[in-house]
């Protein structure tokens, strides 16, 4: 609920964020369009890094460390492997895309052992919870996306307002279409 979010809002928002926070040193425009570049590859390995400590975590609980660490050493050499392949064709981004991959992958090989061992990982709600999350992230994206065209005044009002965007249409449709999180988000905030 939070992680694909973040991941998403990092991918459509980077340009004003990065302007907003470094191009009034030293850095500038020529910098934030590198920097954005990247952002993007980043992002879609977050959901991956993620999950992997909390996949992790139920090989250690059945006292198994050694899949853990050898899953973590291939990925690593993969991660490393495609990162130089990689920034040959995207530069920096490359490097990032490349890790992004080698957690993906990482991910994939810890839920399909531990899958293996205790069963399938994701029920229906949960499931249905993510399809959820990434529609609602999605559409997420489009809204703050028209927002960063539509405003461009600056990187501070843009990002300030691309941001409020996405958290209004993520936490609307997260509602609308009943995520259990967003509800309890809702009930915390208002106090109940």
């Amino acid at each position: 609920f939070f992680v694909l979010r973040a991941a998403f809002a990092l991918a459509a928002v980077g340009k004003p964020v990065v302007a907003a926070i470094f191009q009034p040193g030293r850095f500038g425009p020529e910098d934030t369009l590198v920097v954005t570049g990247i952002l993007p590859a980043y992002a879609i390995g977050i959901p991956a890094q993620a999950s992997i400590k909390l996949l992790a975590s139920g090989y250690y609980a059945q006292g198994d460390t050694r899949t853990p660490v050898w899953i973590a050493a291939g990925s690593m050499m993969l991660s490393a492997a495609m990162a130089f392949v990689l920034m040959h064709r995207f530069g920096p981004a490359g490097i990032a895309l490349g890790s992004a991959i080698g957690a993906w992958v990482s991910m994939g090989l810890h839920s399909h052992g531990l899958s293996g061992r205790v069963g399938r990982l994701l029920r229906a709600a949960e499931t249905r919870a993510l399809w959820i999350t990434l529609l609602a992230s999605g559409v997420a994206t489009v809204a703050a996306l028209l927002a960063v065209r539509a405003l461009d005044r600056g990187p501070w009002p843009t990002t300030i307002v691309a941001l409020a965007t996405f958290f209004v249409a993520y936490e609307g449709m997260s509602l609308a279409l009943r995520h259990p999180d967003a509800h309890a988000l809702a009930r915390f905030a208002g106090g109940r």
